[in-house]
């Protein structure tokens, strides 16, 4: 370990997420040593941008505390077992791996390792988010949850990249329902509808309480929105920028015709205080990132458990494989 508790990180994938992961390192007072790709030009700018050093994975792992997966999925089991065995905690771009049983197994093998797995569910860790956790016994009993992601990722690309782009968001909405609702993936019975390339829809419904999880890439303007319909209020979450806005009780006759206008000047009020916050602390994209990462930096240094439940990840990949093998079922 570096001196005065800072750690040491090593970011395996110098792309567009290793960047940030960088960046976020750098934040929380931490510093990045290493630097590990394929493309040597990536690589050496990141290095250079964090005056660190371009290692191969095994240099790299002798350099770090904390190892960053920032690369493919198909990639991510291979090098966080590596990590593993070199004794070093990771951080590890969602999904963790390609199924809910190597999910499991990487779980398994960092509690063997004495080390801690975090998967990037960086949501969970936005101010909206929380500010929603905390007021979540307002909104009364809890009666449907929508989440809608539209995305661009998938712009210009065949078929295939479509639907994986669709599979790469959907952990996100996932870990959010199973952080407020543990328990909650599995006893839902899920219905998939697969209408096209890159479009998903999934309804899950247990009891009183109804899911619904949208992804379109292909719909437009962008978004990512969460609706929280409760009895006694809702609670509306833009995941895109890092706020929430929270309506309560029932509107007199009057308050439901100047209610368009309440709302709309809540959003403006709410929109601009994040934003201000957000450009004070120059956190112009990922919002949540920074506080997953410094929040388990702050684990890996006391030796605490993690910000994350191993159960939470795995019921996602769960619901993961479930989807993957409906979308193949319909395909075949």
């Amino acid at each position: 370990m570096a001196e005065s508790g800072r750690l040491r990180a090593a970011i395996i994938g110098a792309g567009l997420m290793g960047r940030w992961h960088a960046d976020a390192v750098r934040y929380a007072g931490h510093r990045v040593t290493a630097v590990v790709d394929s493309r040597p030009e990536q690589a050496q700018k990141l290095a250079h941008a964090m005056d660190a050093n371009v290692f191969t994975l095994d240099d790299a792992l002798n350099a770090c505390d904390v190892v960053h997966v920032c690369v493919p999925v198909d990639a991510h089991e291979a090098v966080t077992r590596r990590a593993f065995a070199a004794s070093k905690s990771v951080i590890c771009e969602k999904p963790l791996a390609l199924n809910a049983d190597a999910t499991r197994a990487l779980f398994d093998a960092a509690r063997d390792a004495g080390v801690l797995l975090t998967p990037v569910h960086q949501f969970l860790f936005q101010e909206g988010v929380r500010r929603v956790w905390s007021g979540l016994a307002g909104l009364g009993t809890v009666l449907h949850v929508e989440t809608i992601s539209c995305t661009a990722g998938a712009d210009g690309r065949n078929d295939a990249d479509r639907d994986a782009v669709a599979l790469d968001v959907l952990p996100h909405p996932l870990s959010l329902i199973e952080h407020f609702w543990p328990g909650s993936l599995a006893s839902q019975s899920w219905n998939v509808a697969h209408h096209g390339a890159g479009e998903l829809h999934l309804v899950g419904s247990t009891g009183a309480f109804s899911t619904s999880i949208l992804i379109s890439c292909q719909g437009r303007p962008t978004r990512n929105a969460v609706h929280i319909i409760g009895s006694a209020g809702t609670a509306t979450l833009d995941l895109y920028h890092g706020y929430a806005m929270i309506e309560h009780g029932r509107l007199t006759r009057m308050g439901k015709l100047v209610q368009p206008f309440a709302a709309s000047l809540h959003v403006l009020g709410v929109a601009s205080t994040n934003l201000a916050r957000r450009a004070i602390s120059r956190e112009t994209a990922y919002p949540g990132l920074r506080r997953l990462i410094e929040r388990t930096y702050a684990a890996v240094r006391d030796r605490t458990d993690g910000p994350l439940h191993a159960a939470e990840t795995i019921a996602v990949a769960t619901v993961g494989d479930l989807v993957r093998a409906q979308m193949k079922a319909r395909r075949s």
